[in-house]
């Protein structure tokens, strides 16, 4: 993704990177999954349906015991918050936003964050029994970005590890998409100039499927959105696969 030229034409770089939140108050999740930006009306949370969707991904990556999980993309570490409440696990993030980063390392202090780009995913080889990335593919600059992201995850799992993709945009339903959330707004002729500028990426699923192969993946699996009143669900679809 590009750095913004101009405040008034911004990207999604400079949008999460200036991103500042105010995390106080007794509810530590709820402010974290508002500071991921789960709160745009598009595609909100509550703590409740937070809960049930983390608890349903990490129960398909079948991690047992004190086993470590990388988060791409962890934003203030809503996601990762959920991990360690269900496990055992040392919890790994990185992002590209520093002031999130400082926030997940603030509220989760067991944890280590990295400020990074996910191409460049800043741990050894084989590390990891689960790598998880919610909500952030759709931001990337483009497919073959994407796949470089997946290929790198590849390496740093050990043998037997998954990758498991969550919210992705599926390239069936993107009319329908845009008709959706031009339709939620008062005035639907401002989504464009809302918009203008910050892309949401589309993915095929049969050339996902053939790539992740190509990759080495094996037991892919897509699977539906645990939380139904999620307004996006219908639109995005989620993925699990194995490293042999």
């Amino acid at each position: 993704m590009l750095d913004s030229q101009d405040s008034s034409n911004p990207s999604w770089r400079s949008i999460w990177r200036s991103k500042s939140v105010s995390l106080d108050g007794d509810d530590i999740l709820d402010a974290l999954i508002k500071a991921d930006g789960f709160d745009t009306g598009f595609g909100d949370y509550d703590t409740s349906g937070w809960r049930a969707m983390v608890k349903d991904a990490f129960e398909r990556v079948s991690v047992t015991g004190p086993g470590s999980v990388l988060e791409i993309g962890c934003g203030s570490g809503a996601f990762l918050h959920e991990i360690s409440s269900l496990s055992d696990c040392s919890i790994y993030g990185l992002d590209y936003s520093e002031s999130l980063v400082s926030n997940a390392q603030k509220y989760l202090p067991s944890g280590i964050f990295k400020v990074s780009e996910a191409i460049n995913i800043p741990f050894e080889d084989s590390s990891f029994d689960a790598i998880f990335s919610h909500a952030v593919f759709y931001y990337f600059p483009n497919y073959e970005y994407a796949v470089e992201v997946i290929s790198k995850s590849f390496q740093k799992l050990k043998s037997g590890g998954f990758l498991c993709l969550l919210d992705l945009n599926d390239s069936s339903f993107q009319v329908d998409y845009h008709d959706f959330r031009r339709g939620q707004l008062s005035n639907p002729s401002d989504y464009d100039a809302r918009y203008a500028g910050l892309d949401h990426l589309f993915f095929d699923k049969d050339l996902l499927v053939n790539d992740l192969l190509s990759i080495g993946f094996t037991n892919i699996n897509f699977f539906d959105h645990k939380v139904k009143s999620y307004l996006n669900s219908r639109f995005r679809f989620n993925i699990v696969m194995q490293k042999s």
